[in-house]
């Protein structure tokens, strides 16, 4: 089971939460809290005040125990930022951005050291056949020929010999 605490429009840079927030993943809540008591900074007294709601959030709402909590996901998202000036010479005036964000916490509980699902972004079901950015197509590749009676467009990989002819051909039509 899953239990959510989200804190929206915190007036801090995303930067500076990320940086706190990317240790923090895969955690007890207890440790993070406790790593976080450590660090003197406004990120760790807001990322405090996120954990210790959602773990009130579970064992309020969901009736889950609070030691056997665990951190599943820190989203640290932008928000909005207000828009300042700042004169300077020759009556122009400089941009300042104060930067806001979202951070939304998920805790889960681990029964009997179980390990959560993860969604994986590149899965082999792709619409691409599996081959994203930086992947070679495989008919690409030297010696691999489509057989043009195999209907489903399956590869062939010709033996050794035969890849050295072909070789030896296209050489030849270069000279």
């Amino acid at each position: 089971m899953q239990a959510t605490a989200e804190i929206k429009y915190i007036r801090i840079s995303d930067r500076k939460l990320r940086d706190l927030s990317r240790n923090l993943r895969g955690m007890s809540a207890k440790r993070a809290l406790s790593n976080l008591m450590f660090t003197p900074t406004k990120g760790a007294r807001l990322l405090i005040k996120a954990i210790e709601s959602a773990v009130a959030n579970a064992t309020n709402t969901h009736k889950m125990n609070g030691d056997a909590l665990h951190i599943l996901r820190i989203e640290i998202l932008k928000g909005p930022f207000f828009k300042r000036w700042n004169p300077v010479s020759r009556g122009m005036a400089h941009a300042i951005k104060k930067r806001t964000s979202h951070i939304k916490i998920v805790l889960t509980d681990r029964k009997n050291g179980e390990k959560e699902k993860e969604t994986r972004l590149h899965s082999p079901e792709r619409s691409d056949g599996g081959q994203g950015k930086g992947e070679k197509d495989l008919s690409a590749q030297v010696g691999t020929k489509i057989l043009s009676d195999n209907k489903k467009g399956e590869k062939e990989i010709p033996k050794k010999e035969e890849a050295k002819k072909e070789v030896a051909k296209k050489e030849n039509k270069k000279k």
